[in-house]
């Protein structure tokens, strides 16, 4: 089985639906970091990560699929980018194994790293759907491995 990255957008509601899950759980959570001492973890990250495997199961079927060999060797190429790690935490690129949201207003730069480093035209599609997003102001979905 091939290993991808799966991209779905999420409109406004959804989104609000999703980060008020989200702050329920996490409001009284303690948060630490794990060993490499820049991923953010809390004894509630499996709920959260439930809650996006739940939409992910949902909406599977729209997803933008990048093999991971397009991902994997430019991943550092992601780290300028603002996003929330595991759906809620702020943080800094794409969580390569688990969720990530990609706000509305880093879109642009992370459409921006997808067009320096595209490969062929692997990219393409997820590029437009990044101009859509920016347009509806939606949020990116990021499914890692």
């Amino acid at each position: 089985m091939a290993l991808t990255h799966d991209f779905l957008t999420i409109n406004s509601n959804e989104i609000k639906n999703l980060l008020d899950l989200n702050k329920m759980y996490f409001s009284n959570s303690d948060i630490r970091y794990t060993k490499d001492d820049h991923i953010p973890w809390t004894k509630d990250h499996e709920d959260a990560e439930d809650i996006h495997l739940e939409y992910y199961k949902r909406h599977r079927n729209a997803c933008i699929s990048i093999h991971d060999d397009f991902i994997r060797p430019k991943i550092d190429c992601f780290e300028k980018i603002d996003t929330l790690y595991g759906g809620f935490i702020p943080f800094r690129g794409l969580n390569y194994y688990g969720f990530t949201l990609i706000p509305t207003e880093s879109i642009s730069l992370f459409t921006s790293v997808l067009k320096k480093i595209q490969i062929k035209s692997e990219y393409n599609l997820l590029i437009k759907s990044c101009y859509k997003s920016l347009t509806t102001k939606n949020y990116i979905l990021h499914c890692g491995v």
